[in-house]
Parts: C-alpha cells; structure tokens; sequence
C-alpha cells in the first residue's frame, strides 16, 4: 500500500516510487491537507484511517461523525476507517491505546443481561453506507462550508449504462 503518515506535514507530502496510496491517521490536524497531496499526486490513493469518536467530543455526536465522513470524502480520502467495532462501558479492552475512544456499539456489561448501544458513530457509518455503494464515485457537488449544509455526492459505477428505472 504504501506509508502512514499523520495529516500532512510539508515533510511527509511525497510518495516513494513503489507507493500506491497511503493512510491517514486523524491524530488531529486539518483533513484538508490531503487535498493538498491529491493534487501533487492524483495518480496517487489516500485513506483516512484510525478514526474515532470519544469522550472529548460534545455536542451533536452525530454530526460531529457525519462531518469527519463529508470532510475525508470531499478531501479525496477513498474510505474513512473508524476505531473500534465494540467496546465496553469502560471505553476496553485496549492495549494502551486510546482508553477514551468510542466504538460502534457500546457493550454494556454492569446489567444482567449485558446491553448493547449503538453508537453515533455507528449510525452515521450506517447511513454512509446505505447510500453510497461499493464503486461509487465521489463527484463533485457544492460546497457551502461550514456555515451552511455540508455535502459530499457520489455516482454509482455504471450508472449511465443502465436501462431507465434500473437501480
């Protein structure tokens, strides 16, 4: 695949000749750097990976999660790749890792029986992917910033070539 790098400094807006894409992490830093290596290197794939929600975050969780997909998205990232599947009550198991972090599903493991929660993260990842099939393009639509609706479009492969009426 290629290097991980965290959102991009000047130092690390290059590829190795060997490389086809690399990833992300979302560390912290301004997801609009990718676009920056997008355009030295089209040919090039960029992945936002090791992305979470946690107890840092206030507000509409929700949107917080919808707007790290729009962003990543509209930055040229080809997926966004959230931590982790399932946690319980406690933000675990983790291996010293991130001990604040959000899963998908919260395992509520104090009640008899255990519960499960879904997450807005899991939410928002289930909307994304109802809606935006495996192939699809992004293509390009308005951008209104954040002070407006955030938006992020994308075609389906093939879609033109389809009889009408077909999905």
């Amino acid at each position: 695949m290629g290097s991980e790098h965290s959102l991009p400094e000047p130092r690390f807006q290059r590829f190795y000749p060997h490389e086809v894409g690399r990833y992300d992490p979302r560390y912290g830093g301004d997801v609009a750097a990718q676009s920056d290596v997008h355009s030295r290197y089209p040919e090039k794939g960029l992945w936002m990976t090791e992305c979470s929600g946690g107890t840092w975050q206030k507000g509409n969780l929700l949107a917080v999660a919808a707007q790290l997909l729009i962003e990543s998205r509209r930055n040229w990232a080809q997926a966004v790749v959230l931590w982790s599947i399932a946690l319980d009550e406690k933000h675990g198991p983790n291996t010293g890792g991130c001990d604040t972090c959000r899963g998908f599903v919260t395992v509520d493991r104090s009640t008899t029986p255990h519960r499960v929660i879904y997450t807005e993260d899991y939410y928002a990842i289930g909307h994304a992917s109802r809606f935006v099939h495996p192939g699809a393009r992004r293509i390009a639509s308005p951008d209104f910033g954040r002070s407006g609706l955030e938006t992020v479009s994308f075609q389906k492969q093939g879609w033109f070539d389809r009889p009408a009426g077909f999905e």
